[in-house]
């Protein structure tokens, strides 16, 4: 089998820094692991230590996770309002993107974070950040209201339309565009951006709303 091109090596290191295994590369690429890992090598990608998670009660698998637990320890870091900044940051910058008018209350602790326009709706928005769980393999987001005091409070429909997630540490910005009627009521989401979900494990489906902004235009 003839090396692969420089195209065919970009996108091998792309879909290794993706998260996927040597293997899971392999079957994407029509590449053998032997040939991966010298593309690998040539391209300067650096291979990742091995972490494992179980897949609900089935059994343990091997995860690369090294990049997503050294964001974590970076992350963690950071004052509460940086991450919120960060997060709203990038969440703007992708609607803006994509077409959205984007506006933002004068005041802060504002019950909304941003309000988009488009066409003749306008759509209240709650921007989160989700965060690596080191023993789940998942990033988990609170969607509760912060209150003075330490005290959470959910959100109702008078409040947000939709809820999007930032999760940060990944090679790609990744966002979860989720209708807040789905969201208000619970604590915390747990989602898989950076893998599959596995089969066994239970809960609300929301990798559907993975980059899902389309939503925002059926409104």
């Amino acid at each position: 089998m003839p090396f692969p091109t420089t195209t065919q090596q970009k996108e091998i290191c792309d879909l290794y820094r993706s998260g996927l295994r040597l293997e899971d590369v392999a079957k994407k690429s029509g590449f053998c692991t032997t040939t991966i890992k010298k593309t690998m090598v040539l391209n300067a990608c650096p291979s990742r230590k091995r972490g494992k998670h179980k897949l609900g009660h089935g059994p343990v698998v091997d995860l690369d996770d090294e990049l997503l637990v050294k964001f974590k320890g970076q992350w963690d870091k950071l004052d509460s309002t940086v991450k919120g900044t960060i997060a709203e940051m990038h969440v703007k910058t992708r609607l803006s993107e994509l077409g959205f008018d984007v506006w933002e209350p004068f005041c802060q602790n504002h019950k909304t974070d941003l309000f988009i326009l488009h066409e003749r709706s306008i759509l209240r928005i709650q921007v989160k950040s989700a965060t690596y769980d080191l023993k789940t393999k998942a990033f988990r987001a609170n969607v509760t209201r912060h209150r003075r005091g330490g005290r959470k409070t959910s959100y109702t429909l008078e409040d947000v339309d939709f809820f999007i997630i930032y999760c940060g540490g990944l090679d790609t910005l990744k966002f979860y565009v989720t209708p807040a009627n789905l969201v208000i009521g619970r604590t915390d989401m747990k989602l898989y951006p950076h893998r599959q979900k596995g089969a066994f494990l239970g809960g609300p489906e929301w990798e559907k709303f993975l980059d899902s902004f389309d939503l925002l235009r059926a409104k």
